[in-house]
């Protein structure tokens, strides 16, 4: 929610708290100005650098745990750039303090730094003789499955010296926390990438084109599967005679809709022209959501049916058809009349025989003796069962 709320953080000034509007700086211009029509659009404070750079410890040992550091998860995303473009804290001193194991006096080795890609990350605390892990600092929160208290590179350090392997067990395969970590950092680092610059980045013309593109999709997606027509054809090329229905529709109403053939198909983007399986499915699953959300909300409390029927044919393939009924209630007690007089009309014109609603009932299977003799209409419209 913070792209869509304006904090206000408080400033002191002459020993009196004021409050003063802090916007979020890595949000694009056209989410940070949505907001209420009347309130006036602000404009953006630079960046206090000087209080980032404030924030950022050299010695790993000192370091709190970075989920307490920063206002809010974009001040933090600011002051882990920060760590990653400062680097790892490697100093390289005459001699390192040594550490007793077992009557053999050990110390950090200012070699292991350049140790295979260990220069990228290892760290070294003078404070607590420790080697640290800036990838892991960094991201262990949400990688590490919590573990930033018990991880020995992130928070009491390591200081098993005499066991360099440790090390490269820490960094672990592709898939450890250690390469989460990483790919994390150097996703981070890549500016240009980020969502949010991206979005910013795309014109308004661009969006309107995207969602002309869009909306030409889902019409002929719509069309398609109120027909319970195939989408796809055996051969999809350009030099096929016959692409599939999706693409001969689409291609129908390209050359009828001079809008959406402006930014369709061949005069789209080669990566957006919307037309791939993948997004004719992603359509499909929305349509059946909300059509189901549509019954749902429709039937709401009240009494529904199923009806389930099975064919094999020749192939002994099998296909079953579900249907639906719903609202039956409802049209028993408010529109029993007209459906009766449809219903005539609809058997006369076929020559179908209707039974007399004032007559009695006749059951099927069972005595005419014992059985109540309740009229045709109060059968249908009562004890006929959903």
């Amino acid at each position: 929610m913070d792209k869509f709320v304006i904090r206000t953080k408080r400033v002191r000034i002459n020993n009196q708290q004021t409050e003063s509007p802090e916007i979020n700086q890595d949000e694009p211009e056209f989410i940070q100005n949505q907001g209420s029509r009347s309130a006036p659009v602000q404009e953006q404070p630079p960046v206090d650098n000087t209080n980032i750079s404030e924030q950022v410890i050299a010695d790993p040992g000192l370091r709190p745990c970075i989920s307490t550091i920063g206002f809010d998860s974009a001040e933090r995303e600011k002051i882990r750039r920060a760590y990653l473009t400062k680097g790892p804290c490697q100093p390289q001193l005459v001699k390192f303090p040594t550490t007793d194991f077992s009557g053999r006096s050990r110390s950090f080795n200012y070699s292991w730094y350049k140790f295979k890609d260990f220069h990228k990350w290892l760290e070294y605390s003078e404070s607590k003789d420790a080697a640290f892990c800036l990838y892991c600092y960094l991201f262990n929160i949400e990688f590490g499955d919590n573990r930033y208290k018990h991880d020995t590179f992130v928070g009491q350090g390591f200081r098993n010296l005499k066991k360099r392997y440790r090390l490269e067990k820490h960094a672990g395969d592709h898939n450890s926390s250690h390469s989460k970590c990483m790919k994390a950092c150097e996703d981070l680092l890549k500016r240009k990438q980020h969502v949010d610059i991206m979005t910013a980045g795309i014109s308004t013309q661009a969006k309107a084109n995207y969602r002309i593109r869009l909306n030409a999709t889902i019409e002929c997606v719509r069309m398609l599967l109120m027909q319970a027509l195939a989408f796809r054809g055996h051969d999809e090329l350009e030099t096929s005679n016959n692409q599939g229905n999706f693409l001969a529709v689409l291609k129908f109403l390209c050359k009828h809709n001079e809008e959406a053939n402006r930014v369709s198909l061949k005069n789209a983007p080669e990566n957006n022209i919307l037309i791939s399986p993948t997004i004719q499915k992603d359509v499909c699953n929305c349509a059946s959501f909300l059509t189901t959300r549509a019954i749902i909300e429709d039937i709401n409390d009240g009494f529904f049916s199923l009806l389930v029927d099975e064919a094999r044919d020749s192939a002994i393939k099998e296909q079953m058809v579900v249907g639906l009924r719903y609202r039956l209630q409802e049209v028993r007690e408010n529109g029993w009349g007209d459906l009766l007089t449809d219903f005539g009309n609809f058997c006369e014109k076929n020559d179908i025989d209707v039974p007399l609603m004032d007559e009695f009932f006749v059951p099927r299977g069972r005595s005419h003796r014992t059985v109540q003799r309740p009229t045709n209409l109060h059968h249908f419209q009562v004890n006929q069962k959903q």
